[in-house]
């Protein structure tokens, strides 16, 4: 399915993305998070549950995908001990998730195969996190109202999404014809996002700061990226579109050994506080 999307098509040929192995391995091997950048969500993720002072917290991750945030938290976790639900609804992500898990010996997730626009947890959360994943879900309104009837009294929120204009500043899209408008048109901006939060419920105290997500990778790295088309953009563009910019990008990518990214994402904090 290419080209425009009405957002009900979108959603389903995402659910239909998501499901294959290929997307799986794709993402998996080259959406990685600067360390930078992972060092800041660690630390954010720290210290908004050192202030909630709970002795065994519990985080849900949605959409985790394969973990790339899962794993660190739930390694941030391990000492309280607390517990993160990872909850997606692609059984290959989450299968991929299982397995490194494995690997980095962490024994406090529980994956949970599900829909974000009605799922549930068998605990009560104190922090939700979600990852690029909100303008893959439609309503927005129904994935919190799910959050908030699982949520804590005292629990929070924490968004991590470009605004439309860090979208402008992203590298790789500007190499596809009419792909950033695509991507500004099917992403949810920040003001929207903070404005669903207050009617959820998680309207307390609410902050936005700018995260600088870039990274220096070789420049064959940043092409494969394009080539095994790892962003999900990349399956909704007219193949005439995606075979010339990836052109642009292999001309560019032979004129450069290294390739910065120049990906700045937002964070947005919100709490819900119950007396």
């Amino acid at each position: 399915m290419q080209g425009k999307l009405t957002t009900g098509q979108e959603g389903n040929a995402l659910e239909s993305i998501f499901a294959t192995a290929a997307y799986g391995a794709a993402f998996s091997a080259y959406r990685h998070v600067s360390p930078k950048a992972m060092e800041f969500w660690c630390r954010h993720i720290r210290d908004t549950i050192s202030s909630l002072q709970k002795p065994s917290p519990v985080l849900a991750d949605l959409g985790c995908g394969v973990g790339r945030f899962s794993i660190p938290f739930a390694q941030l976790l391990s000492s309280y001990p607390g517990r993160v639900i990872a909850i997606d609804n692609s059984a290959i992500m989450l299968r991929e998730l299982n397995r490194q898990q494995g690997t980095y010996s962490t024994d406090n997730i529980t994956a949970v195969f599900g829909d974000l626009v009605n799922f549930r947890c068998d605990y009560e959360v104190d922090v939700f996190f979600a990852s690029e994943v909100l303008h893959a879900v439609r309503p927005l309104e129904a994935v919190l109202e799910s959050a908030a009837a699982c949520a804590a009294p005292h629990s929070a929120f924490i968004i991590r999404s470009p605004s439309h204009q860090q979208l402008a500043d992203i590298l790789w899209l500007r190499f596809f014809d009419g792909a950033l408008e695509m991507d500004i048109a099917r992403t949810t901006d920040v003001p929207v996002l903070c404005k669903a939060l207050h009617h959820a419920g998680f309207d307390t105290s609410v902050t936005i700061c700018s995260v600088a997500e870039d990274e220096d990778i070789p420049a064959c790295d940043f092409l494969s990226a394009l080539e095994k088309k790892a962003y999900s953009l990349l399956h909704f563009i007219p193949s005439e579109t995606y075979t010339t910019g990836l052109q642009r990008a292999r001309s560019y990518c032979s004129q450069h050994s290294v390739v910065n990214t120049q990906f700045q994402l937002s964070c947005v904090t919100a709490w819900r506080s119950f007396k």
